[in-house]
Protein backbone atom coordinates (compact mmCIF):
# COMPACT_ATOMS: atom_id res chain seq x y z
CA UNK A 1 0.00 0.00 0.00
CA UNK A 2 1.12 3.36 -0.61
CA UNK A 3 1.56 6.45 1.49
CA UNK A 4 -1.01 9.29 1.78
CA UNK A 5 -1.00 11.14 -1.52
CA UNK A 6 0.14 8.36 -3.44
CA UNK A 7 -1.91 6.47 -5.56
CA UNK A 8 -1.54 2.82 -4.85
CA UNK A 9 -0.12 -0.11 -6.92
CA UNK A 10 -2.89 -2.14 -8.69
CA UNK A 11 -3.37 -6.12 -9.46
CA UNK A 12 -2.02 -6.18 -12.57
CA UNK A 13 -4.41 -9.04 -13.43
CA UNK A 14 -8.01 -7.38 -12.39
CA UNK A 15 -7.03 -3.29 -12.65
CA UNK A 16 -4.55 -2.93 -15.45
CA UNK A 17 -5.41 -2.53 -19.08
CA UNK A 18 -2.20 -3.00 -21.21
CA UNK A 19 -3.93 -2.56 -24.70
CA UNK A 20 -5.37 0.11 -23.65
CA UNK A 21 -2.47 1.66 -21.71
CA UNK A 22 -0.68 1.09 -24.98
CA UNK A 23 -3.51 2.71 -27.25
CA UNK A 24 -3.66 5.83 -24.82
CA UNK A 25 0.07 6.41 -24.39
CA UNK A 26 1.35 6.16 -27.64
CA UNK A 27 4.84 7.31 -26.04
CA UNK A 28 4.95 4.08 -24.26
CA UNK A 29 3.99 1.91 -27.46
CA UNK A 30 6.93 3.96 -29.30
CA UNK A 31 9.16 3.10 -26.69
CA UNK A 32 8.58 -0.69 -26.64
CA UNK A 33 8.65 -0.93 -22.86
CA UNK A 34 6.11 -3.31 -20.84
CA UNK A 35 3.21 -1.42 -20.38
CA UNK A 36 2.55 -2.85 -16.72
CA UNK A 37 6.16 -1.75 -15.74
CA UNK A 38 6.25 1.23 -17.45
CA UNK A 39 2.76 2.42 -14.97
CA UNK A 40 4.29 1.01 -11.91
CA UNK A 41 7.53 2.33 -12.41
CA UNK A 42 6.58 5.88 -14.02
CA UNK A 43 3.17 6.52 -15.34
CA UNK A 44 1.26 6.14 -11.78
CA UNK A 45 3.13 9.59 -10.65
CA UNK A 46 2.79 10.98 -14.23
CA UNK A 47 -0.94 11.16 -13.44
CA UNK A 48 -1.51 8.02 -16.07
CA UNK A 49 -4.34 5.84 -15.89
CA UNK A 50 -3.78 2.01 -15.59
CA UNK A 51 -7.30 1.40 -17.49
CA UNK A 52 -10.17 3.43 -18.74
CA UNK A 53 -11.41 5.73 -16.58
CA UNK A 54 -15.05 6.83 -16.69
CA UNK A 55 -14.97 8.90 -13.72
CA UNK A 56 -12.98 11.15 -15.81
CA UNK A 57 -15.89 11.70 -18.84
CA UNK A 58 -18.82 11.93 -16.16
CA UNK A 59 -16.69 14.43 -13.81
CA UNK A 60 -16.24 16.71 -17.33
CA UNK A 61 -19.94 16.87 -17.55
CA UNK A 62 -21.04 16.88 -13.43
CA UNK A 63 -18.79 20.49 -13.99
CA UNK A 64 -20.39 21.67 -16.88
CA UNK A 65 -24.24 21.64 -15.58
CA UNK A 66 -25.05 18.23 -16.46
CA UNK A 67 -25.35 16.98 -12.53
CA UNK A 68 -28.94 15.72 -12.59
CA UNK A 69 -27.08 13.26 -15.46
CA UNK A 70 -23.68 12.69 -13.96
CA UNK A 71 -24.57 12.61 -9.83
CA UNK A 72 -26.22 9.09 -10.10
CA UNK A 73 -23.53 8.06 -12.35
CA UNK A 74 -20.87 9.07 -10.12
CA UNK A 75 -22.39 8.02 -7.28
CA UNK A 76 -23.22 4.25 -8.58
CA UNK A 77 -18.85 3.77 -9.38
CA UNK A 78 -18.48 4.55 -5.85
CA UNK A 79 -20.97 2.42 -4.74
CA UNK A 80 -19.81 -0.53 -7.12
CA UNK A 81 -18.43 -3.34 -5.37
CA UNK A 82 -17.26 -3.98 -8.92
CA UNK A 83 -15.74 -1.05 -9.96
CA UNK A 84 -12.02 -1.01 -10.51
CA UNK A 85 -10.51 1.40 -7.10
CA UNK A 86 -8.90 3.76 -9.80
CA UNK A 87 -12.90 4.52 -11.15
CA UNK A 88 -14.18 4.21 -7.74
CA UNK A 89 -11.70 6.91 -6.00
CA UNK A 90 -11.58 9.26 -9.05
CA UNK A 91 -15.42 9.60 -8.57
CA UNK A 92 -15.21 9.97 -5.04
CA UNK A 93 -12.61 12.68 -5.19
CA UNK A 94 -15.07 14.76 -7.91
CA UNK A 95 -18.31 14.26 -5.99
CA UNK A 96 -16.68 15.02 -2.55
CA UNK A 97 -15.21 18.64 -4.28
CA UNK A 98 -18.68 19.46 -6.30
CA UNK A 99 -20.32 18.44 -3.36
CA UNK A 100 -18.56 21.23 -1.55
CA UNK A 101 -18.63 23.88 -3.94
CA UNK A 102 -22.34 23.65 -3.81
CA UNK A 103 -22.26 23.40 -0.26
CA UNK A 104 -24.02 20.21 0.12
CA UNK A 105 -21.84 19.14 3.33
CA UNK A 106 -24.19 16.40 4.27
CA UNK A 107 -22.98 14.53 1.13
CA UNK A 108 -19.30 15.18 1.52
CA UNK A 109 -19.87 13.90 5.33
CA UNK A 110 -22.34 10.70 3.66
CA UNK A 111 -19.30 9.93 0.98
CA UNK A 112 -16.51 10.62 3.57
CA UNK A 113 -17.64 8.60 6.78
CA UNK A 114 -18.66 5.98 4.52
CA UNK A 115 -16.15 5.37 2.16
CA UNK A 116 -13.04 6.24 4.75
CA UNK A 117 -10.75 3.02 3.37
CA UNK A 118 -11.43 4.46 0.03
CA UNK A 119 -10.49 7.84 0.64
CA UNK A 120 -6.94 6.90 1.58
CA UNK A 121 -5.79 5.75 -1.73
CA UNK A 122 -6.66 9.00 -3.44
CA UNK A 123 -3.99 11.01 -4.58
CA UNK A 124 -5.26 13.93 -2.88
CA UNK A 125 -6.41 12.89 0.32
CA UNK A 126 -4.95 16.57 1.61
CA UNK A 127 -8.21 17.96 -0.13
CA UNK A 128 -10.51 15.24 0.46
CA UNK A 129 -9.44 14.88 4.33
CA UNK A 130 -10.08 19.04 4.73
CA UNK A 131 -13.29 18.61 2.51
CA UNK A 132 -14.27 16.28 5.13
CA UNK A 133 -13.63 18.62 8.08
CA UNK A 134 -15.81 21.50 6.46
CA UNK A 135 -18.39 19.56 6.63
CA UNK A 136 -18.01 17.82 9.77
CA UNK A 137 -17.34 22.04 10.59
CA UNK A 138 -20.54 23.49 8.53
CA UNK A 139 -23.00 20.78 10.15
CA UNK A 140 -21.34 21.11 13.70
CA UNK A 141 -20.31 18.19 14.41
CA UNK A 142 -17.93 16.90 17.27
CA UNK A 143 -15.99 15.24 14.89
CA UNK A 144 -14.36 18.68 13.81
CA UNK A 145 -11.50 18.77 16.29
CA UNK A 146 -10.69 15.15 15.18
CA UNK A 147 -10.41 15.65 11.53
CA UNK A 148 -8.66 18.98 12.29
CA UNK A 149 -5.53 16.96 14.47
CA UNK A 150 -5.96 14.16 11.57
CA UNK A 151 -5.06 17.30 8.91
CA UNK A 152 -2.14 18.67 10.86
CA UNK A 153 -0.67 15.15 11.59
CA UNK A 154 -0.53 14.10 7.92
CA UNK A 155 0.56 17.50 6.47
CA UNK A 156 1.73 19.67 8.96
CA UNK A 157 3.37 22.20 7.08
CA UNK A 158 0.15 22.78 4.45
CA UNK A 159 -1.40 25.99 4.66
CA UNK A 160 -4.61 25.07 4.33
CA UNK A 161 -4.26 22.96 7.77
CA UNK A 162 -3.96 25.95 9.72
CA UNK A 163 -6.53 27.83 7.68
CA UNK A 164 -8.94 25.12 8.72
CA UNK A 165 -7.76 25.43 12.32
CA UNK A 166 -8.69 29.28 12.26
CA UNK A 167 -12.49 28.25 10.97
CA UNK A 168 -12.72 26.14 14.34
CA UNK A 169 -11.26 28.98 16.08
CA UNK A 170 -14.40 31.31 14.75
CA UNK A 171 -16.86 28.28 16.29
CA UNK A 172 -18.45 26.86 12.86
CA UNK A 173 -18.10 30.53 11.03
CA UNK A 174 -16.77 28.53 7.57
CA UNK A 175 -14.15 31.42 6.46
CA UNK A 176 -12.10 29.57 4.07
CA UNK A 177 -14.20 27.92 1.45
CA UNK A 178 -14.07 30.39 -1.43
CA UNK A 179 -10.70 30.51 -1.18
CA UNK A 180 -9.80 26.65 -0.66
CA UNK A 181 -12.06 25.72 -3.21
CA UNK A 182 -10.04 28.06 -6.05
CA UNK A 183 -7.12 26.33 -4.47
CA UNK A 184 -8.36 22.38 -4.69
CA UNK A 185 -9.93 23.30 -7.85
CA UNK A 186 -6.58 24.41 -9.34
CA UNK A 187 -4.75 21.19 -7.41
CA UNK A 188 -7.48 19.32 -9.10
CA UNK A 189 -7.29 20.24 -12.09
CA UNK A 190 -3.32 20.66 -12.27
CA UNK A 191 -3.57 16.96 -11.53
CA UNK A 192 -5.31 15.61 -14.45
CA UNK A 193 -3.33 17.66 -16.57
CA UNK A 194 -0.05 15.92 -15.29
Amino acid sequence: MGVLGVIVLVDKAVYFDADWYLQAYSDVAKAGVDPYQHYLTHGQFEGRQPGPNRAIAWAHHLWRGLSELTLPLLEALVAGETTPPHERVLALTELMVWYGAEQRWVDVQRLASGHEALLTRARRIDVLSLLWFEAELALGSGEAPTRLAELKQHFPTWPCAYLAEANLGSRGQVLICEFCFKLLGSILWLDRCV
